[in-house]
């Protein structure tokens, strides 16, 4: 009889698999509703608008909630000084919305300067833009430079996070290890070895582990009030991490780890006193996972785009497999350690033959899980190649993924090359010192692996996501003129307002600064929409940067930069930019379809079920009982759910009303009659109503340009546009209606029609 197929308890290690794919399956199919980082969505005065008058309050929209008593608005005038009555409050019908009242605003250019903590993940954001007043006023530019969002992945931050992470896991291993793995190897033991002894060594290991995430929660609570706060960590100590800690959803967070940090100090110091009941290691697994939820709640996929619930309930998986594997290896190094020093001979390889393959197996389900669970939060926090290679968040990730695979083929060695060598000892009856030390150093490397696993984790925490990252950094290009090497960065590179740097050096590699003027002038080179120049303003760091709409439509565009030095004739770098469709408003620029994440969903049970299966051909028969056949049914069910997500993608909605002249005709009147007023006869947006609107009315011509599909163009006639004056005409026109409006606009401003027509 096998050692597996007598040992109590092991029917929890043997559905775990099958728990994980219910788990995934049943959750995904949940609305998901957050984003990530509490970026600027929209803006009332709009960027890079001019306004004919001041209005009452300047609004801003984020795409997460924000904390209000750690946010904060300021409007400066030309000369610095703050106009804005500081009166900052959440707009009361709408709670992803600030305002601020300002006083007479008399024309000129003024700089919205935002600090926004979002209440959802904790990071903190800000950045500026500026609005003009009087549409008779040339802009000057930004008052004041944008502040850009600077990393807090710091070396100190990720260490501690690291040495967090390495409490959490080792305290919520502690008790599934005992549970799952040690005691029912203990009980099977004949004669029975020294458990007690065992037990209280786990549990010091455990001990110490929680009162190493204690004491790093209350370091990272004051790097949250030091980051929230803008100022440096020693004088966020005391009151105002209390105001983080009682103020923001943070705070709640973390006075809930703390409180269950103590309820697992109780605990673990009964496991370290050899008290070993089924209640106390259930207590400890449970509250255990309630940690773990706590941290999934805080993380990055707490605010993922477009599905919360399922995102945090797969991070909350993630994270209890990495507990149990890599919390489990940590109580498995010092458990091997005890037995390689017992000398006890033939009863300590008789022991080690019973753990190292229930530990194993476990392992192995755990390692399922996290990739399954990984493949999908890459997709939600990445999304792309150019976000993997291209972004700081990307390259830690591979880093990361490097360390994870060096862990799985040591722990596949121990399996396939130890484990074999433990039970043929152990069946002989045989003492084998030599395989227990190799053993105990072979899981020490293991640790050793996980734990730089962890840091790369902590460090990711405290980044970007890729998904952002990649949109914010936009796109980039090098030229030469002479001995003036320019680099230009256009963000987010789609087309709409935009953020420009340029950095200027010489031959020798120093920037330049001494100039009369730097602007760049933009022009099309597939549409006729003439050439519009954007000044630029040099920073304290050397930079030229501007921001601006001047670049409407996607496709290819020509960009020459104008640099004017005294005494020389002005250089001309130029450069050959390709323009993104523009970016949905708000979070949805960073979000995924639903028909996206169920093709992904499918594909991750399908590879967890292939995995399942593959893995059980190294275990005995009786554990694949128990997982083959939930394994099998995942990999029909996923290969369901990404056939139909497939087919949902693949449908594309295109107009079906044909472009008649009937038709035509029939939206000609309808447009006439509800859209001339704003968009104008040629649709410009220069009808008799677009000077009174904020922002002003669409470019028809520059929106079809853009390459906006049927669906789109649809969905804005039929719901109107976010943040802008369009109306709905769902319930004022039929369907058939909005459709011939849409054939008239394409027939009469669409891509080659005459202007003035």
């Amino acid at each position: 009889m096998s050692v597996l197929s007598r040992e109590p308890g092991s029917w929890l290690g043997k559905r775990l698999g099958a728990a994980a794919i219910v788990a995934l399956v049943l959750s995904r199919f949940s609305p998901l509703t957050a984003f990530a980082h509490a970026e600027l969505a929209g803006s009332d005065p709009p960027m890079d608008g001019i306004i004919e008058r001041a209005p009452p309050n300047v609004t801003l929209w984020l795409s997460e909630r924000p904390e209000l008593r750690f946010s904060e608005i300021q409007i400066l005038d030309s000369s610095a000084r703050r106009v804005d009555r500081g009166d900052l409050k959440h707009d009361p019908i709408d709670p992803l919305a600030l305002k601020v009242s300002v006083g007479r605003l008399d024309r000129g250019t003024y700089t919205v300067l935002w600090r926004a903590l979002s209440s959802v993940d904790g990071h903190t954001t800000s950045g500026a833009y500026a609005f003009t007043v009087g549409l008779d006023v040339v802009p000057t530019g930004l008052a004041v430079a944008a502040r850009e969002g600077a990393t807090t992945a710091t070396p100190d931050r990720a260490i501690v996070g690291a040495l967090s992470y390495l409490g959490l896991m080792a305290a919520a291993g502690a008790f599934p290890f005992v549970w799952w793995v040690l005691l029912p190897a203990l009980a099977a033991a004949a004669p029975p070895l020294d458990r007690a002894r065992l037990v209280r060594r786990i549990g010091s290991l455990g001990l110490a582990a929680t009162v190493l995430a204690g004491i790093t929660g209350v370091l990272g609570l004051v790097a949250q009030a030091s980051s929230a706060l803008g100022v440096p960590f020693m004088q966020a100590l005391g009151e105002p991490s209390l105001s983080v800690a009682f103020g923001t959803r943070f705070g709640a967070l973390w006075l809930s780890q703390m409180i269950l940090l103590l309820a697992m100090t109780g605990l673990t110091f009964r496991l370290r006193g050899g008290t070993d009941s089924s209640l106390t290691l259930a207590a400890g697994s449970a509250v255990g996972a309630a940690l773990l939820w706590v941290q999934a709640q805080g993380s990055h996929s707490a605010a993922a785009p477009g599905a919360t619930p399922v995102a945090v309930l797969v991070q909350w998986v993630h994270l209890v497999a990495v507990a149990v594997w890599i919390g489990g290896l940590m109580h498995l190094t010092l458990t091997s350690w005890t037995l390689a020093t017992s000398g006890m001979g033939r009863q300590t390889t008789q022991l080690a033959a019973r753990i190292v393959p229930r530990f194993s197996t476990l392992a192995m389900v755990c390692v399922i899980v996290l990739v399954a669970s990984g493949v999908y939060q890459g997709k939600l926090l990445i999304g792309t190649l150019p976000a993997l290679f291209g972004t700081t968040y990307g390259q830690v990730l591979l880093i990361k993924l490097a360390l994870f695979a060096a862990a799985v083929l040591l722990a596949a060695a121990n399996l396939l090359i130890l484990r074999p060598r433990l039970m043929g000892a152990a069946t002989r009856l045989e003492s084998a010192p030599r395989i227990i030390r190799a053993l105990r150093l072979a899981v020490a490397g293991e640790v050793v692996f996980a734990t730089l696993v962890l840091v790369a984790t902590a460090a990711l925490t405290n980044l970007e996501t890729g998904r952002e990252a990649v949109i914010v950094q936009g796109i980039g290009s090098e030229t030469r003129d002479g001995e003036l090497l320019a680099n230009l960065r256009v963000q987010p590179g789609a087309a709409g307002t935009n953020r420009f740097v340029l950095r200027l050096a010489d031959r020798t590699g120093a920037p330049i600064t001494e100039v009369e003027k730097v602007a760049l002038r933009v022009r099309p080179r597939a549409l006729d929409l003439g050439e519009s120049e954007v000044l630029m303003i040099l920073q304290p760091d050397g930079r030229y940067t501007a921001q601006g709409g001047a670049l409407v439509a996607p496709g290819p565009w020509h960009v020459e930069a104008v640099v004017r030095r005294p005494g020389r004739d002005d250089a001309r770098p130029a450069f050959d930019v390709t323009i993104a469709s523009p970016l949905p408003p708000g979070p949805l620029a960073f979000a995924a379809r639903p028909e996206e994440e169920n093709l992904l969903l499918g594909l991750e049970l399908v590879i967890i079920g292939v995995g399942v299966v593959l893995a059980t051909a190294l275990l005995r028969r009786r554990v694949g009982r128990y997982l083959v056949p939930p394994a099998v049914g995942g990999i029909f069910l996923g290969a369901w759910v990404a056939g139909s997500s497939y087919a949902t993608l693949a449908s594309v909605i295109t107009n079906p009303v044909p472009p008649t002249q009937a038709s035509v005709e029939r939206g000609r009147a309808i447009y006439l009659d509800q859209c001339a007023l704003c968009h104008g006869d040629t649709g410009r947006g220069d009808g008799p109503a677009a000077a009174g609107l904020s922002p002003r009315p669409a470019d028809l011509r520059v929106h079809l340009a853009a390459g906006h599909t049927d669906a789109q163009l649809f969905d804005w006639v039929s719901d109107g546009y976010p943040g802008s004056a369009m109306s709905a005409f769902r319930d004022s026109l039929t369907e058939a209606d909005r459709w011939n409006t849409l054939n008239y606009i394409r027939s009469a401003y669409g891509p080659g029609v005459p202007a003035g027509r």
